[in-house]
Parts: C-alpha cells; sequence; structure tokens
C-alpha cells in the first residue's frame, strides 16, 4: 500500500490483480486499475505527479496513470 496524507489519497493492491485508489476523507474507492492477471504484490506510488508502480506475480511491472485510471506502460 502507499499512503499520501496531505492529498489524503491511497492505493492498495489485491490478490484480484487490482490496484483501488482510495479517498481517506471519506474511506471510499475513488477508482480500481485493472491489468495483472496475477496477485499484485507490491505497489508505490507518486500523488503529485498521479503516477503508480505496480509489481505482480505475473512477472510484469505496471505504469499507471492515477487520473486516468489506465496503465501506460508495461
Amino acid at each position: 500500500m502507499a499512503a499520501d496524507f496531505v492529498s489524503q489519497r491511497a492505493l492498495s493492491s489485491s490478490h484480484a490483480g487490482t490496484l483501488t485508489l482510495w479517498d481517506l476523507n471519506h474511506a471510499e474507492c475513488v477508482r480500481r486499475l485493472e491489468g495483472h492477471s496475477g496477485d499484485v504484490c507490491c505497489v508505490a506510488a507518486d500523488f503529485v505527479s498521479q503516477r503508480a508502480l505496480s509489481g505482480s506475480v505475473d512477472h510484469k511491472l505496471k505504469l499507471w496513470d492515477l487520473d486516468c485510471a489506465v496503465c501506460v506502460d508495461t
């Protein structure tokens, strides 16, 4: 999980191959990012640039645009 308490956002990973972007002020899901075919085991995020990097047991790293909720590179 990655969290930024200034922007009140967090990004969590799952065994379902997804990432979830959270609004910490309201404790609710903002969006889900889908694209891995296996468990996501690590995540890092830069909430200023709105980019995140995830790693999965599918042996892939993915670079995400958090604004658009899309994978921009694998």
